[in-house]
Order: C-alpha cells, then sequence, then structure tokens
C-alpha cells in the first residue's frame, strides 16, 4: 500500500494537494497512475531535459522493487495488480530528478550492455548508450577464444572492460583512471561482476594516474577508451544535469577537445615498440576521426553512432 503520503513533499502545493485528495479515495491501482500523472506533469525547469517520461518510469520500476525489464511495463502504465509504494521514498527521488540530478545517481546503478545494476556515484561519468556500441566494436574484432591484453583508458564506473570481461574467455584487462573517485567505484564494480568474468578472463590492475603519467609499458593488443572529449568552448552548452553532478575533468578535452586523446596516441607510439599491431577503439567528438586521419600513424576508420554522427575512431597499424 500507498504510504506517508500526508507528508508535506518539497512539491508544488496544488501538486501536493491533489495527491491527498485522490489517494485516499480510488484503489491503489488508480492511485498509482494517478501518481504516475502528477509525476509527468511536474517537469524540471532545464528546457535541455527531454527524458523527463523516461525517468520518471525508471523511478517508479526502482520504488515498486520491480526488476529493471519491467520499466517498458511502467513506461506504458501497465502497473501490478497489487502495487506497493513508499510515496514518501517516491516523492523524495522525484524532487531530486526536478533539480536535475541524472536518474543513474539518484537509483545508484544502472543496466550498460551485458551488466545489470553497475554502480553509479556522483561525479563518476555515466555509462552511455554509445559507449556500448564502442564495447561492441571492439568484441567483434576479437576472435572469440584468442588470448589477448586489453587496456581501458579512463576507466570511470569500469563499464566498458567490465562488459568484455563478461562477454569473453581469455581476456586480460588492465584499466588507467586518474580521478580517485571514479578509481574506487570501478573497483567496487569489479568486485561485484568478477563472478561474471567469462573463463581465463580477469581484470588485472587499475593504474590511479592520467595516460601520460603511466609508466608502465606492455605489449597490450587491444587499448579501448572513451576519455575527455568535448572542447573546452562547448562545455557551458550542456545539459544541466551533466553540469552540476559529472566530473567536469572527464568531459572537457581542451581547446579542441583532442587533448587527452593525444596523450593516448603518444602513449601508442610506445607500446607500439612492444608490439606493433596494436589496434586503438575511441570515441570522440563529431569530427575527431578525421582530424586523426592527418594526425596519428596508423589507418584511421571512422565509424558512424546510432544517431548517424561519426564519432567513433579505429586505428590499426597492421
Amino acid at each position: 500500500m500507498f504510504t506517508n503520503l500526508t507528508r508535506s513533499f518539497h512539491l508544488s502545493s496544488s501538486i501536493h494537494s491533489t495527491i491527498l485528495k485522490h489517494t485516499s479515495s480510488v484503489r491503489l491501482s488508480s492511485s498509482l497512475s494517478k501518481i504516475h500523472e502528477l509525476a509527468l506533469s511536474d517537469p524540471p525547469d532545464d528546457p535541455q531535459n527531454d527524458e523527463w517520461n523516461l525517468n520518471i518510469a525508471h523511478l517508479l520500476t526502482h520504488h515498486l522493487n520491480l526488476p529493471s525489464n519491467q520499466f517498458t511495463k511502467i513506461l506504458n502504465k501497465s502497473y501490478p495488480p497489487s502495487p506497493s509504494l513508499n510515496a514518501t521514498s517516491f516523492f523524495e527521488d522525484l524532487e531530486k530528478l526536478k533539480n536535475n540530478e541524472p536518474i543513474q545517481y539518484i537509483l545508484g546503478t544502472w543496466d550498460f550492455h551485458i551488466l545489470e545494476n553497475i554502480l553509479c556515484e556522483s561525479p563518476v561519468l555515466i555509462p552511455r548508450p554509445e559507449t556500448e556500441e564502442l564495447v561492441e566494436l571492439l568484441l567483434k574484432d576479437i576472435h572469440e577464444g584468442k588470448e589477448c591484453k586489453v587496456l581501458d583508458i579512463g576507466t570511470g564506473t569500469g563499464c566498458i572492460g567490465l562488459s568484455v570481461l563478461c562477454s569473453l574467455p581469455n581476456i586480460k584487462m588492465y584499466g588507467v583512471e586518474p580521478a580517485s573517485a571514479a578509481y574506487n567505484l570501478s573497483s567496487r564494480n569489479i568486485a561485484k561482476f568478477k563472478n561474471q568474468f567469462k573463463p581465463n578472463s580477469s581484470y588485472v590492475k587499475i593504474y590511479n594516474c592520467g595516460i601520460s603519467e603511466l609508466e608502465d609499458i606492455m605489449s597490450f593488443d587491444y587499448i579501448i577508451t572513451n576519455p575527455p572529449y568535448i572542447p573546452s568552448s562547448d562545455m557551458k552548452g550542456l545539459k544541466l544535469n551533466v553540469l552540476d553532478y559529472e566530473d567536469h575533468a572527464a568531459l572537457e578535452g581542451g581547446q579542441d577537445g583532442l587533448k587527452v586523446i593525444n596523450d593516448i596516441f603518444e602513449y601508442v607510439k610506445k607500446v607500439r615498440k612492444l608490439n606493433g599491431n596494436v589496434k586503438v577503439f575511441g570515441e570522440g567528438d563529431v569530427g575527431h576521426p578525421e582530424v586523426l586521419k592527418g594526425r596519428v600513424e596508423g589507418r584511421v576508420e571512422g565509424i558512424k553512432d546510432f544517431r548517424g554522427m561519426e564519432r567513433f575512431f579505429v586505428v590499426s597499424y597492421e
């Protein structure tokens, strides 16, 4: 049943009054429908926040203690027959959502690629669907069963490396992450998912430093990265739920967005002295793959994401 509905939520007085009016006199399913409608009717002020409907459905799914695969049913307003919702907690989280806190941080977990409920905490960069495409590009290139060593630069939550380890056997994963918060969170995620690693796959080590500071040079077969790549002048145009909560150092890539990417390819030069056939998979801003064609050694291939924007780059040296 719904509890604590009479608490004075930090919502508009009109919505609070409407909640009190309806939840005391209608059936549970109708009450849930009413709460859903009320939440949808009070979006945040940020005009760029175009995901309100989706976020409300995620929030309801979470507070109804339903598995994440029930999200679509809630989005379509198909509710369980005997819903149980703590309305106090729901509306407290709704207020966070209205203040542009990302849904991933409110829930504390998110699904990414093959991973269910990877831990997410501010200010560590939130795993995004485009990065799932980057993971798929790498997985398709690795012959299943092949033993290989992979370096993930800019580990963040650990979502990239963990997705690879949970998908393929015989992978030795290394990570590089300069931010202490991200380093600690990725370590917790490794502990959470290590029992799901494929046979003979392991997360060997995460280096708590930037790539330009990494002294260990190893013969990696693959390097994969979702580095900071947003040009400094574009930062102010980001959504408030990004600007106010995510680590700017994990987003901003300098004047042209290529500062960290340039450092990565300086490291690649060192790796190539040990393995000349290392292959690099990366994510950047629109136009970066074309710029890299004239800047780095090797063959650069630009690949479009699901929105049709050429943002991925694959650099091979065969």
